[in-house]
């Protein structure tokens, strides 16, 4: 489901029952997405290489202005919120709105030009925010989703919220190679779920650390 909020801004559900989804997505100049989780997993691969993971309830942003970013769900289960603002469509006459609602449409916007990839993890505001657009009726829906996209803009534009619950592609990073290995190690368990392998006979198999191997299983299919 689509929805137009305001000019320049959208709000999609997403609804993931594969592995994969091409979205053909491409760069946009003075574009941020933000994607919220309510279930599932979500790998996002960013640049060359940088793969994160969210997880029920996390929120994440970033400026598609120099990169785009594909996405693929490890457990093949995904729901979640997609809201995309492109800045250079925003009228004049809602930037009035916005500014009378205390909304800094600067400041989020530099808060994803600044980094590639930013995660803020489940917590009771972001919840708050998204969870109750999942229980509407269908008769006043837009209007509500006009509403917490505007409490959601507001938190964002709340320095104190942001900052020491984000982070950043940096600290998520899991490289391309274990990504690739741990896929292999997921498969080969499913084929063998009959059978019975200790973790330092499948790190030694796959040539890889059983610390690594552990962080990075939980990282991709988040147990």
């Amino acid at each position: 489901l689509v929805y137009q909020v305001f000019p320049g801004i959208e709000l999609v559900y997403n609804d993931m029952h594969m592995e994969y989804c091409n979205k053909n997505q491409k760069t946009a100049s003075n574009v941020m997405e933000i994607n919220y989780c309510k279930e599932g997993r979500c790998e996002c691969l960013f640049g060359k290489g940088q793969y994160c993971y969210m997880s029920a309830g996390d929120l994440s942003f970033c400026s598609l202005q120099d990169s785009s970013h594909q996405s693929e769900f490890p457990t093949s289960h995904y729901h979640g919120i997609t809201i995309t603002i492109s800045f250079s469509m925003i009228t004049d006459e809602m930037k009035k709105v916005l500014e009378l609602l205390s909304v800094d449409l600067e400041r989020i916007k530099a808060l994803s030009d600044m980094r590639d990839f930013t995660i803020i993890r489940a917590n009771k505001t972001i919840e708050h925010i998204f969870s109750e657009l999942y229980m509407i009726p269908e008769a006043i829906r837009l209007g509500y989703i006009r509403v917490k996209v505007l409490e959601l803009l507001l938190v964002l534009t709340e320095a104190r919220f942001i900052e020491g619950m984000t982070e950043t592609s940096e600290r998520l990073h899991f490289s391309e190679a274990h990504i690739d290995t741990i896929k292999q190690i997921h498969t080969f368990l499913v084929k063998n779920y009959g059978e019975h392998y200790t973790i330092d006979y499948l790190a030694e198999h796959y040539n890889i650390s059983p610390t690594v191997m552990k962080k990075c299983f939980k990282g991709v299919y988040g147990e």
